[in-house]
């Protein structure tokens, strides 16, 4: 099955389609993004870097007084991104839509799965039936 989802994520309808997402990208302002959730990973990036900064000097000792304070001062630094996060997502949503991201993934997902189980159907009819023997 990890060959299967290899063999997907490596199809050259599925590659090209990344690669129009990647161009609708960055005529969008995002150049340099070469993986689907690359746009998203900008975002987590960011985000994780103000909760590394924000418990970089704290004390294992804190006490809960010294946790909530740190809590509610980095809430004012993710309100901050979030300008940036929405206008990421809406162009991470349109490019998706305009290149048929999703349609192409799932035409290939199906194919790839269907050749998959005309290929393996007796070892997965015998593994059905096993597990549905120890179930009950």
């Amino acid at each position: 099955m990890q060959v299967m989802w290899e063999q997907m994520a490596s199809d050259p309808r599925v590659t090209g389609v990344v690669t129009d997402w990647a161009a609708c990208m960055a005529e969008s302002g995002y150049p340099g993004l070469s993986e689907v959730y690359d746009a998203e990973n900008l975002i987590y990036e960011r985000v994780n870097a103000l909760w590394e900064d924000a418990y970089a000097d704290i004390s294992p000792d804190a006490g809960e007084e010294e946790w909530r304070a740190i809590e509610e001062s980095i809430q004012d630094e993710l309100a901050a991104i979030t300008p940036d996060e929405i206008k990421t997502a809406v162009a991470d949503y349109t490019c998706r839509e305009e290149v048929r991201y999703l349609q192409v993934q799932a035409e290939v997902n199906v194919e790839h799965q269907e050749r998959f189980y005309a290929l393996h159907e007796d070892e997965l009819t015998a593994w059905a039936e096993s597990m549905s023997r120890n179930a009950g």
